[in-house]
C-alpha cells in the first residue's frame, strides 16, 4: 500500500555529509513536496538511508530544526512538520543565522554581488541629493577614523546603505540590509580588521576608507566601468584575508 512517505521525491548527497547541507535538503525536500503542517517526514534513520550519510549527521539536523520550530518529534507519530510555509525569508532568525555562520565565504560572495550592484546602480540612477547623503556617512566616517584611527561597523554600514538606497531599487536595499543583519555573528572578524588586530593586515582601516572613498569618487563620475573593476579587485584582496584567518 502506497503512504504519503512513498511520494516524496529524496535525493541522496552524494559527497559532503555537513549537517548543514542536510538541513537544506530536509527544506527543500518539504518546499519541493508541498508538505505542510503535521505532514510526515521519513524517521532519522530512513532519511539517513536515503540520502547517504552518517545517522549522526541526520539526528543533528533534525535536533536543529526542530530546536528552530520547523520540524517535531511526536511520541505516537515519529517526526512531522510544524510550520505551515518553509521560506529563506521566512525562517527563524536563530536558523539563519546558523546557516549563513556555517558558510562564512558564501556571505562574503553574496555581499560581493549585492554591494557591486547597488554601486553600478546608484553610479546610474543617483541624483545629487542622494550624493549629498552618501557624502554625509562617508564624512562622518572620516571624522572618526581621523579621530582615533578607528571607526565604527555601524558608520561602515550605513555608508554602503545609503549607496544602496540611491539605487533606487528597493528589493536590492532590502536584501543588502537582510545581510547585515544576519552577518551579526560575523562582525568580531570585522571589527578586529579595522582594529588592526592582524599585524600582517595593519593597513585593512586605511584600505577600507579609501576604497569607500574611490568608490564615492568614481559613484559620482558615473564611471560604471571603473566601478566594477575597482570592487572586483578589493573584494580579491578582502578574500584572501578572510581565507587566512576564518
Amino acid at each position: 500500500m502506497s503512504t504519503q512517505l512513498d511520494r516524496i521525491d529524496i535525493r541522496p548527497i552524494k559527497h559532503n555529509k555537513n549537517y548543514i547541507l542536510i538541513i537544506e535538503r530536509i527544506l527543500e525536500i518539504i518546499k519541493k513536496n508541498k508538505l505542510g503542517k503535521n505532514d510526515m517526514l521519513p524517521t532519522q534513520k530512513d532519511f539517513a538511508r536515503l540520502i547517504n550519510v552518517s545517522l549522526q549527521s541526520v539526528r543533528e539536523a533534525y535536533s536543529t530544526l526542530e530546536v528552530c520550530g520547523i520540524i517535531k518529534t511526536t511520541g505516537g507519530r515519529g517526526t512531522i512538520v510544524n510550520i505551515d510555509n518553509v521560506n529563506f525569508f521566512l525562517r527563524p532568525s536563530e536558523l539563519n543565522t546558523l546557516m549563513l555562520k556555517e558558510d562564512f565565504i558564501s556571505c562574503f560572495e553574496l555581499s560581493k554581488i549585492l554591494e557591486k550592484e547597488s554601486y553600478v546602480l546608484c553610479g546610474i540612477k543617483h541624483t545629487e541629493e542622494d550624493l549629498e547623503e552618501i557624502e554625509k556617512t562617508l564624512n562622518k566616517l572620516d571624522r572618526e577614523y581621523e579621530k582615533s584611527g578607528t571607526y565604527s561597523l555601524e558608520s561602515d554600514e550605513k555608508f554602503h546603505l545609503e549607496v544602496a538606497k540611491s539605487s533606487r531599487n528597493r528589493l536590492l536595499k532590502d536584501l543588502m540590509e537582510y545581510l547585515w543583519m544576519v552577518q551579526k555573528n560575523n562582525r568580531r572578524l570585522w571589527q578586529d580588521l579595522i582594529n588592526r588586530k592582524y599585524p600582517e593586515f595593519s593597513d585593512f582601516p586605511d584600505r577600507d576608507i579609501a576604497f569607500n572613498r574611490e568608490i564615492y569618487g568614481l559613484i559620482k563620475a558615473r564611471d560604471i566601468k571603473k566601478i566594477k573593476s575597482t570592487t572586483e579587485r578589493y573584494f580579491s584582496h578582502l578574500e584572501k584575508l578572510f581565507l587566512k584567518y576564518i
